[in-house]
């Protein structure tokens, strides 16, 4: 579902960014039996970094959709800001009340340079903190530090290999990858 027109769209099949592209192939590698459903909540790689209103919409609304029309178990969101969007945070609210699993990454495009877990990620209690880790378990370099006061964990997230559109500006970012191959993990 591409949320970036108005009205959304139900196909669309262009991924200039590359990175939902890239999310589908890894969690259909590791569970290729899974029904997947994808929200296109931007046009690019910068709405992470801004809460303006109409990206923050977008978001909420997305969340919002995968609970009532999709009907998913698991929402996850490779996203983050420094601030709490207040639409986003409620349809967060909106979905854990509807026993729905939320996962966000730790930060994402190395967001974490604020030193902080970014929002949704940093919501307590609501939503799943997943922090990237190398082969050995050491943590990405763009990983705020874990803490006990959150749900979180580290899974492999450097040197995921998956597909790529074809469409796709760029390549993909290794701290995108945390939160992909945890979805997919028995």
């Amino acid at each position: 579902m591409d949320f970036t027109a108005d009205p959304p769209l139900t196909k669309n099949g262009t991924d200039t960014c590359g990175h939902g592209t890239h999310v589908a192939g890894i969690v259909l590698q590791l569970a290729p039996n899974a029904e997947l459903h994808v929200g296109r909540v931007s046009l690019d790689r910068t709405f992470d970094k801004r809460t303006d209103p109409e990206c923050t919409a977008r978001i909420a609304e997305a969340i919002r959709y995968a609970v009532d029309v999709w009907g998913v178990d698991v929402i996850s969101m490779s996203l983050g800001f420094s601030s709490i969007p207040t639409d986003v945070k409620e349809a967060i609210i909106y979905a854990y009340s509807k026993d729905r699993i939320l996962v966000a990454a730790a930060s994402n495009n190395g967001n974490s340079k604020i030193g902080n877990v970014t929002y949704p990620a940093s919501h307590l209690g609501l939503v799943i903190c997943v922090n990237a880790a190398n082969y050995a378990g050491t943590p990405h370099e763009f990983n705020p530090p874990a803490t006990s006061s959150k749900d979180n964990f580290s899974i492999l997230g450097e040197e995921v290999k998956s597909t790529w559109s074809k469409d796709a500006k760029g390549d993909a970012k290794q701290d995108e990858l945390d939160l992909i191959v945890e979805e997919g993990a028995p």
